[in-house]
């Protein structure tokens, strides 16, 4: 039964497909070069962007691709290894080349000594807040056995993220040839990182008291490095959740920031900028996306698959529920985001149906305006081995009449369209069956009658 009802979703989509007539096609265009796009900052910085978290899609764009060197943002991406691989009540404890040996002269770092520990949760303020360069060192050593082995966790999580061009060699960012990454990269690490709340907790976290479980600084206040999230800070921005500041003589100033409004999480990133510019840089890619663009909800606008103006159904609105009591529908939490006076029509959306699914993602359809790609949302079809329906046509609800179950019939206009298309399908193979070994009879009947005028003629000649 299940297998069956798979079938026929493919074949759904590939009605939808036919009858909806959209378009497949897209182009890339760089969106400062479209007019309809709202046109972005000049920031300082050699290399910047600016996503919107949910959907990953690129607001802004300078040089996002170059790879340059990160310094300490690297951090975030310490950290998110460190949480995922490690519980916060873990020992950190410190050798001699984490806590000394492997730090540049004035490297941020919290004094710790060989032989000394804090817990992972200490260890984490003190990185993230203070930048703390030693103590990215021990991380790295308790999480990843050693400092080596750890990095290819690194650049693995990264890769997983959806980092391109990016390549880590350490923990803190300390700066190397070969510690390299992008904006983009950045940004998709960052996207990452906020999925995780203990690392939305600590990374928004303004001061913090460092007990140590055997460090013998004693209590120690770190205070966030992020201007920008810090109440009366001339550089404070409203609506700033986290980020990580970094600055290396060979990179420059970086900044990753975090902000929400209005429901719409946006990231930026600023790669090598000057002095205090990487705050007016974000700020200014904050204030453009949230005066520029809008989140909409898919399945609450989807309408580009649509029975509507087909010239033979009468109803409106999506063909696909937006709700799971629809045997195909869209989920609910995915969006776009468009600019302000942009309506959801006019995106172009691409089907990609799911080959290897192993849920009950169906297929995929992403949404893109003037080529550029702007969120994605997931068909999801039913799963009826775990329902307590017995037809995709029969749907048991309990009664407002009684306290029995009432059956209903709920026939859908699209099953009778499914059900003519796949018998005119037959009929169309059966016909051409049936004509093949009609015509193969006729071939065969007058080849016997030549045989037969042939066998005459030699006679009459005979006598």
């Amino acid at each position: 039964m299940k297998k069956l009802f798979n079938l026929v979703c493919v074949a759904f989509l590939s009605v939808v497909i036919m009858v909806s007539g959209f378009s497949f096609s897209s182009i890339t265009v760089s969106a400062e070069e479209e007019e309809n796009w709202p046109s972005g900052p000049q920031v300082v910085a050699e290399s910047a962007i600016l996503i919107e978290a949910t959907t990953g899609a690129v607001l802004y764009n300078k040089n996002m691709n170059q790879q340059m060197y990160p310094a300490s943002i690297t951090k975030i991406l310490t950290a998110l290894v460190a949480l995922e691989n490690s519980s916060l009540d873990d020992s950190v404890v410190f050798s001699y080349t984490s806590a000394s040996s492997s730090l540049e002269e004035g490297a941020a770092n919290i004094g710790i000594n060989e032989g000394e520990s804090l817990t992972m949760e200490d260890a984490l303020y003190a990185l993230l807040l203070h930048s703390a360069n030693d103590v990215a060192n021990g991380i790295a050593e308790n999480v990843g056995g050693s400092t080596t082995k750890f990095v290819t966790m690194m650049n693995k999580r990264a890769k997983e993220a959806g980092a391109l061009n990016s390549n880590f060699v350490n923990p803190s960012g300390l700066f190397d040839e070969n510690h390299y990454t992008t904006a983009y990269d950045m940004a998709m690490i960052m996207r990452e990182c906020i999925k995780n709340s203990t690392f939305d907790k600590i990374d928004g976290t303004t001061t913090y008291t460092i007990g140590g479980s055997n460090f013998s600084g004693g209590p120690l206040e770190v205070v966030n490095r992020n201007k920008m999230l810090i109440p009366g800070n001339p550089y404070y921005y409203e609506g700033v959740i986290g980020g990580k500041t970094g600055y290396l003589q060979k990179s420059g100033r970086t900044l990753i920031t975090v902000a929400r409004r209005n429901n719409m999480t946006l990231i930026s990133v600023i790669l090598n900028t000057t002095t205090e510019s990487q705050f007016t840089d974000a700020t200014m890619l904050l204030d453009y996306g949230f005066n520029n663009f809008n989140l909409l909800n898919i399945s609450e606008n989807e309408t580009h698959f649509s029975s509507s103006g087909s010239g033979f159904l009468s109803s409106a609105g999506s063909i696909f529920d937006s709700h799971k009591s629809s045997e195909i529908y869209i989920s609910p939490k995915d969006n776009v985001v468009l600019p302000k006076n942009i309506s959801f029509s006019d995106t172009d959306p691409l089907l990609k149906v799911i080959k290897n699914r192993i849920d009950n993602s169906l297929a995929t359809i992403e949404y893109s305006y003037l080529g550029n790609y702007v969120g994605k949302t997931t068909l999801k079809v039913k799963d009826l081995s775990s329902s307590s329906e017995t037809s995709p046509f029969i749907n048991k609800e309990a009664s407002n009449d009684s306290l029995g179950l009432d059956w209903q019939l709920r026939i859908n206009i699209w099953y009778v369209i499914l059900a003519g298309f796949l018998i005119i399908v037959f009929l169309l193979i059966r016909r051409n069956l049936n004509l093949s070994i009609f015509t193969d009879a006729l071939k065969r009947k007058g080849q016997i009658q030549k045989k037969k005028s042939r066998s005459k003629k030699r006679r009459r000649l005979h006598f």
